[in-house]
């Protein structure tokens, strides 16, 4: 039992794997789908499958005692006539992360598609929403199947997205732990807009390039930064947690007496701590 699919006219060659106490005499094939008939005695039939649809086969074998048996294994063979795929994007030239809608256009019935963007990422979709997060131009090709009959269709450089990209590192300092300075990595950009996050303030905003910022105390904050440029009239957003801690370096000893030799249990009792080094002052701890 192996589907077979394909264009029309598709070539099928069905196998009889009957078993029987004794020898089978006949063979019955019916190969139909709707009004469309196709018919045969031969043990292992060859059909030319000219018209399209999803045929069910069955097989009714009888042997040299007069009995019989009837097998029907449904949808074993699917005939498309190839699409004449085509389809269109809305907007082909965008900015970085701004939705981008891909409409099929392909008339008549189509079972299965494979949408390729360009840069490595698919969809199974008949319509789908896409958005790129780096710019270039990107080929876009749409594969569609009617009935296992596949047709395709490529548009070289079809999308083309702009920049800029916002990009930015931050540099902490451990000697003065609310302050972080903010390096600018974007790409393409003409001018910048920073925001820190700090809710209670109308002060956390600036639009120098590389800005320096004390944060208020220790809390999470996100940092967003975005960039314009003039010429292609596209700006770019990107937002990143930044983390303000004041570790401080706590800890019990328990017991902290007793006979020698004395194991004792270190428990950290630090505040913000991510990382830890012990020691002592005779080298055991």
């Amino acid at each position: 039992n192996t589907n077979f699919e394909g264009c029309a006219p598709l070539e099928v060659t069905l196998e009889d794997n009957s078993t029987s106490i004794t020898d089978v005499t006949s063979w019955e094939w019916q190969v139909i789908a709707g009004t469309n008939e196709y018919l045969s005695n031969e043990q292992n039939p060859t059909f030319i499958i000219a018209d399209t649809g999803v045929y069910d086969v069955t097989l009714i074998i009888s042997n040299t005692l007069e009995c019989a048996d009837t097998v029907t294994f449904e949808g074993l063979i699917q005939v498309g006539i190839p699409p004449e795929v085509n389809f269109e994007a809305d907007p082909t030239e965008t900015c970085i992360e701004v939705p981008i809608q891909f409409t099929d256009l392909t008339p008549g019935d189509v079972d299965e598609w494979f949408w390729d963007f360009g840069n490595g990422d698919f969809s199974s979709d008949p319509n789908p929403e896409y958005f790129y997060s780096d710019t270039g131009y990107y080929d876009i090709s749409l594969i569609v199947i009617n009935n296992g009959c596949v047709s395709s269709i490529s548009f070289d450089d079809y999308i083309h997205v702009m920049s800029p990209v916002a990009s930015f590192n931050a540099i902490n300092y451990c000697e003065d732990p609310d302050l972080r300075s903010f390096v600018n990595t974007a790409i393409d950009a003409d001018s910048v807009f920073w925001d820190f996050g700090v809710l209670t303030s109308n002060t956390d905003t600036t639009s120098e390039t590389n800005p320096d910022f004390y944060f208020p105390g220790p809390g999470i904050y996100t940092v967003s930064q975005t960039v314009f440029n003039s010429e292609t009239g596209c700006d770019h957003t990107t937002s990143t947690d930044v983390a303000i801690t004041h570790p401080q370096a706590l800890f019990d000893v328990t017991p902290n007496m007793g006979c020698a030799p004395l194991t004792v249990t270190m428990i950290d009792q630090s505040i913000d701590a991510v990382a830890w080094q012990w020691s002592s002052t005779n080298g055991n701890v």
